[in-house]
């Protein structure tokens, strides 16, 4: 994994709030995101090992960032610290 550069760490976030809602599956994780509570975006299949480089990213863009996911009939989110 390759490290954020210093400007991407310090950059001012664009948005408020990001939304990460995750899809879990044994063989693969899809990810959809919504910005600042428009229409969430196309569902992103995740596999690869740049999934926690790409979180962090997002946590660069967003003053916050929240995840949720689907467990069953249920749906919970946290805040991504």
């Amino acid at each position: 994994m390759t490290p954020l550069t210093e400007a991407q760490l310090t950059q001012r976030p664009r948005f408020p709030q990001i939304q990460l809602d995750l899809d879990l599956h044994a063989d693969e994780l899809r990810v959809v995101r919504s910005v600042d509570g428009a229409k969430p975006q196309p569902p992103q299949k995740r596999i690869d090992g740049n999934f926690f480089r790409w979180v962090v990213k997002q946590k660069s863009q967003a003053k916050e960032v929240f995840n949720g996911y689907e467990a069953g009939s249920t749906k919970y989110s946290y805040k991504v610290a």
